[in-house]
Order: structure tokens, then C-alpha cells, then sequence
């Protein structure tokens, strides 16, 4: 079977498209940050003044078993579904949302660089159906469930694992999410129902402000979404070209994801990826309370800007 693809447009620009906005130093070192390397393939002239930045086979194959996941869902709930993409990163899925037929998408996250790589992106993909609020996941959450805020789809991919109280942040996400939660996650080697505590430090650009965080292993998800309100858990199996596709790395050394359903209705979907038997990669484990996560509270690039906090 061979893998679908949709590559997002490639982008060439010049600094000079931006020199109002940030310094030269500023602006390669959002090129180059490595939230951006996890995506894109990015290229940089010598002299810094010229770049392009094109997806990364590996993003190209994550991208071909989320797409139909990400679609089904967006289906279900018709042309004015809506999206939330949870600790979102440079923006990569909410761009695909919005390809795929969603009528908005809002994502969350609250580090500094990554909004302001979404801004450089959107520029150049020009969705104006995509928003980004910057936040703190857990005080955004409790701000939308005392507004009443609801969302279709939601997603959370690549955070899981960051996380110290996985059972609350899943509780108060299907406290916003009507329709469906598609998860993605790091998973750990343990072949039972249990969760790894590791520490982790905010040097490391992926990981959260946490000292420590909770990574589950496969059997563990689906107990974890039960126990926070989610009854249709179902997993979404690669199939043998995306293993052979997706290979291990630093940042996705296995591609777990795992997605389940709300509360409500959805036939939503628990999904692991290859390499499970692989080794997690070392990082660096110290916690460095001077590289925290910038907690500064909303602000929202894109058509509800007015609204920001």
C-alpha cells in the first residue's frame, strides 16, 4: 500500500519580508530552532538573506496516518467544524486542518518562539481560518471551560508525555471538546499498565515547565482516557509502509500516536506507531528553573486577535 501525501505549498522568502519585525540574529534563530527542524526542512543562504522551507519525509509520513484520522473527524461534524490544536507547536496540524475542510482552527501553546514561527508560516500559507493563542495549556483550558467554549475536534499531539497530571489535563480537555479527541503520543517500553516518571528540563525545547512528567505506556493510554471520561477508546494501527517509512529519530523516535473520542459521540480512535521495542533516546535530565516556560498569559495571532486577553 503506499502512503498518501499532500505536501503543504514550499516556501521561499527573504529576511527582508520581515526585517520590520525582527533582527537578523532573531529571525535565523526561529529559522533554525529545532521546533522547526521536528517539521520542516529549512534552508538558509549563506549570507542569511534568502531561505525555503519544505516538509521533512518524516513529517510527510506522520502527516499521511494523521490526515484521514484528522478528516474523518472533521467529516462528522460537517463544514463548520471547528478545531483546537492543544500545545500546537509552530502550527503544522492546524494548517492541515484547515486544508481539510475545518471552518476554524485555534492553537494553543504557550512558548514564545513557536508563535512567532506560526506567524512567519502563516504568512506564506495564508489561512486566514487559523488562529494562535498563546497560553498556558492548563489556564487556557479553565479560562474556555468557564466561558462555555466548545470545540468538534480537538487534538493533542506530542504532549501527553510532558505532563505531571495526565488524568486532569484529559478531564478538563473533554470539558471543551464536544465531538472528538485525537491523541498523539511518546509511549515507554513497558509491556503492563503503568506510567514512567522521568525527569525532565525546559532546556530541551519540546519538554514542558514541569520538573517531572509522566510518560504511559501503550497499555496505560487507554486507562488513562477512561478514567478521564472517555468511553469509545479505539487505536489506529500503522500500516507496514509507515513503518518502513518512519524511521527513529531524536525528537519522534517512534511516532506513537494515539488518538481516542470525547465524551459524547464520536467514534474517535486510540492509535500506536512503530518501533515500540526502539530505546528512548538521552536526554539531558536536569531541571533548569532559568529556562522555564514563558507563562505570559493570551495572546492570539490571526482573525481574533480583538479577543485576546
Amino acid at each position: 500500500m503506499t502512503i498518501e501525501t499532500k505536501p503543504l505549498p514550499a516556501i521561499k522568502g527573504s529576511y527582508a519580508d520581515f526585517s520590520g519585525l525582527y533582527g537578523k540574529d532573531e529571525f535565523l534563530e526561529l529559522l533554525n530552532h529545532d521546533s522547526m527542524g521536528i517539521y520542516y526542512d529549512v534552508e538558509v543562504s549563506d549570507d542569511g538573506d534568502a531561505f525555503s522551507i519544505s516538509e521533512l519525509p518524516t513529517t510527510l509520513s506522520r502527516s499521511a496516518m494523521m490526515r484521514p484520522v484528522i478528516k474523518q473527524a472533521i467529516d462528522d461534524y460537517g463544514p463548520d467544524a471547528t478545531v483546537i490544536d492543544l500545545a500546537c507547536s509552530p502550527g503544522y496540524f492546524m494548517f492541515q486542518a484547515s486544508d481539510l475542510g475545518a471552518k476554524s482552527v485555534v492553537g494553543v501553546d504557550v512558548r514564545s518562539e513557536h508563535q512567532k514561527q506560526f506567524d512567519l508560516l502563516n504568512r506564506f500559507y495564508n489561512k486566514p481560518n487559523v488562529s494562535f493563542i498563546k497560553d498556558d495549556l492548563y489556564m487556557f483550558l479553565q479560562d474556555e471551560i468557564a466561558r462555555g467554549q466548545e470545540y468538534d475536534v480537538c487534538l493533542l499531539f506530542g504532549f501527553l508525555y510532558h505532563t505531571s497530571t495526565p488524568v486532569e489535563l484529559l478531564e478538563n480537555i473533554s470539558r471543551i471538546c464536544k465531538g472528538r479527541l485525537i491523541v498523539e503520543t511518546t509511549i515507554s517500553q513497558k509491556n503492563d499498565n503503568s506510567i514512567n516518571i522521568y525527569e525532565e528540563t525546559t532546556a530541551w525545547s519540546r519538554a514542558s515547565s514541569a520538573t517531572i512528567s509522566m510518560m504511559p505506556s501503550l497499555r496505560s493510554v487507554p486507562s488513562l482516557l477512561r478514567a478521564s471520561g472517555y468511553s469509545d477508546v479505539r487505536r489506529i494501527v500503522p500500516s507496514l509502509d509507515l513503518r518502513d517509512h518512519y524511521p527513529a529519530g531524536r525528537h519522534l523516535d517512534y511516532f506513537f500516536d494515539i488518538a481516542g473520542p470525547t465524551r459524547l459521540n464520536g467514534n474517535g480512535a486510540l492509535a500506536t506507531a512503530p518501533g515500540a521495542d526502539q530505546a528512548l533516546p538521552e536526554r539531558n535530565r536536569r531541571f533548569d528553573p532559568e529556562r522555564t516556560a514563558d507563562n505570559c498569559r493570551r495572546q492570539r495571532i490571526g482573525p481574533r486577535a480583538e479577543e485576546g486577553a
